[in-house]
This record gives C-alpha cells, sequence and structure tokens, in this order.
C-alpha cells in the first residue's frame, strides 16, 4: 500500500532538496547512515527516515540492472585485455559504492591464496578495501599516498582493518613538495619496493584534465600546463601517459608518493577502475601501457569505449601500414 503524502512536504523545495542530497550521499556515495546523522547534526533514526520518504516520492529511484556478459566480453576483446565489468544501468549513474563493491568482486575473483596485491588511493578505491572479507593468506601493499577532504578524513588509512598475512601501508599524502626525499625514508621505502613483486595490481585512471583527475587539482597552474603540453593524457597515482602509453616525465615525478609505472605493468593481473565517459581517452593508453588485465566501469564508459575503440583500432592499423612503407 502506498504511504499518504503530505502535501505540504511535497511543496517544500528545501525539503525536497535535503531529501535528495541525502540520497545522493547514501545511495550514490555509499555513506552510512551514521555518517550522515554526523554530516548533518541529525539522528540516524532521521536519517532513516529520510531515505525511506525519498524512496516512497521517487525523489530517489533503485533499478536493478543484470550486466550484458556478452557486451562486456565484445569489449574485453576489442580492447584486447582479459574482462570487463560494467557496473549500472542505462539512464542511472552508477554510484560510488557499486563500483566499489565491482572492484572488491574482482580482487576476490583474481587472487588466489599467497598473492601479493596491490592497492592504489582513490575515493572508490578506500571504499573497495573495506568491502573486502577477511584475505588471511594474502599480503596488500599500498601503492600510493592518499589525498583527505574535509568530509573524508580517512584517506592516509586506506588499509586499516584489513584481515590479511600481512599489510605495508603508505603513510603519506599522494601529492607533496619534496616527495622524492619523502620517498627515501626507511619506512616508505620499504613498503614502496613490496611492490616490485606483485601478484594483482588494483588501479584507478584518471584524465589530465580538470575535474578528471584528484592529482590535476593538487598541483600548481604551471605543471599541469606542463604535463599537458608534454602530451599527457592518462594519470593513475600521479604518474602520467601520453596518447599512445608511452610515459610522460614531467616535474610531477618529483611530487609524488606512489609506485611507479613499471612496478604496477610487472603485476601478473591488473585490475584497473575508471568511471564516466570523459575518461574513455584516458583509459586506452593505459591498456596499450600494459597496466589493464580487468577494467571495472560504469555504463557510461563502456558506451564511450565501445564508440572510440573501432576508430582507435583503424587509425592503429593506418599507423602500421604507414611504418611499413617507410
Amino acid at each position: 500500500m502506498d504511504r499518504p503524502q503530505d502535501s505540504s512536504r511535497t511543496a517544500d523545495p528545501a525539503r525536497n532538496r535535503l531529501l535528495a542530497n541525502i540520497g545522493r550521499d547514501h545511495f550514490l556515495h555509499g555513506k552510512s547512515k551514521v555518517q550522515i546523522a554526523q554530516d548533518y547534526g541529525i539522528s540516524r533514526f532521521q536519517v532513516a527516515n529520510f531515505v525511506q520518504e525519498a524512496l516512497d516520492r521517487g525523489i530517489v529511484r533503485i533499478s536493478i540492472h543484470l550486466p550484458d556478459a556478452a557486451a562486456d566480453a565484445a569489449l574485453a576483446s576489442a580492447l584486447g585485455i582479459a574482462q570487463v565489468v560494467t557496473v549500472g544501468a542505462a539512464g542511472a549513474t552508477a554510484g560510488l559504492d557499486e563500483l566499489a563493491r565491482s572492484v572488491a568482486d574482482a580482487v576476490v575473483r583474481t587472487a588466489t591464496p599467497g598473492d601479493t596485491i596491490g592497492m592504489a588511493w582513490s575515493r572508490t578505491l578506500q571504499v573497495a578495501v573495506h568491502h573486502l572479507p577477511a584475505m588471511p593468506t594474502c599480503a596488500f601493499v599500498q601503492l600510493a599516498g592518499a589525498i583527505a577532504t574535509d568530509q573524508d578524513t580517512e584517506g592516509p588509512r586506506l588499509l586499516a582493518g584489513l584481515q590479511a598475512r600481512a599489510v605495508w601501508p603508505l603513510w603519506a599524502p599522494l601529492v607533496v613538495p619534496g616527495a622524492k626525499a619523502l620517498c627515501a625514508s626507511p619506512e616508505i621505502r620499504s613498503t614502496l619496493e613490496h611492490a616490485d613483486d606483485l601478484d594483482v595490481a588494483v588501479i584507478a585512471i584518471g584524465r589530465w584534465k580538470e575535474g578528471a583527475s584528484t592529482v590535476w587539482e593538487r598541483v600548481p597552474s604551471t605543471v599541469q600546463r606542463a604535463a599537458k603540453d608534454a602530451g599527457a593524457v592518462t594519470e593513475i597515482s600521479g604518474r602520467l601517459l601520453d596518447a599512445q602509453g608511452q610515459a610522460v616525465v614531467t616535474a610531477l615525478e618529483d611530487m609524488v608518493v606512489s609506485a611507479s609505472l613499471e612496478q604496477i605493468a610487472g603485476a601478473g593481473h591488473k585490475i584497473a577502475l575508471a568511471y564516466g565517459a570523459d575518461r574513455a581517452p584516458a583509459v586506452l593508453p593505459a591498456v596499450r601501457a600494459g597496466l589493464v588485465d580487468t577494467l571495472v566501469c560504469d555504463l557510461d564508459l563502456h558506451e564511450a569505449l565501445r564508440d572510440l575503440v573501432p576508430a582507435d583500432v583503424a587509425s592503429a592499423v593506418e599507423q602500421d601500414h604507414q611504418g611499413r612503407a617507410l
């Protein structure tokens, strides 16, 4: 039976915005009711009531989508990688928590007893760690420092709470002046050395442009422009690639605390997370660089890659023919 609606409530724009914001925080950003209650200064029971009201009134709508295994297999084949895992449904944005759960599932399906697993940092990967079950036979290495915000103060504790054979954290920010000297400290050097022998690496792919990379906003505009002028397209834990998948070395190299691209590429299996159609041009260089075996993405990125890959393949064939002619 539908619940009776209070017309005074449905006509209140401020209440509607509140319901939308709470629904977004809970379903898209993966925040618990306790966290939301703290953010808004209300009780968790009030949060639960607001969430239910948002659902009842259609402000928040949930759709269930069975992933198209054939479409994922076709895209994986076109990209030349082992697997694509698409999260979400047409007309709906995949939430942070949905993507994080899919990454955690990919880690569990890929890892075998005794493996060493490297985890880079991103806001979504941080949530993915929370969804990992106990893995007492595996070891975990943090591949990149973290970026904490006023709303998210857990960034530096990426691997906290993991039940594993061993855990090597990086107690450092991702972007910091003088990172090269910091990486030479015994604690950080020891952790990054463990990245030399990874069985599984988990990374997040960003695009080197405003709004598509968490690192972009943390560095001076001169560094942003210099990297872009040098051809940077893809950003992975502060490491840059050009459109052909070649490393772009700029001043940024001395500003980030993270494993090298060579260490990531050396892992037995690479799980990459990316989402949003705008990041499609950044995924292809990562694939070319050998940094992706399993891609976890949302539907928007899947469709953008599907449209981009045929043109990309044709361009590669044309370049190969030109090379042979020379």
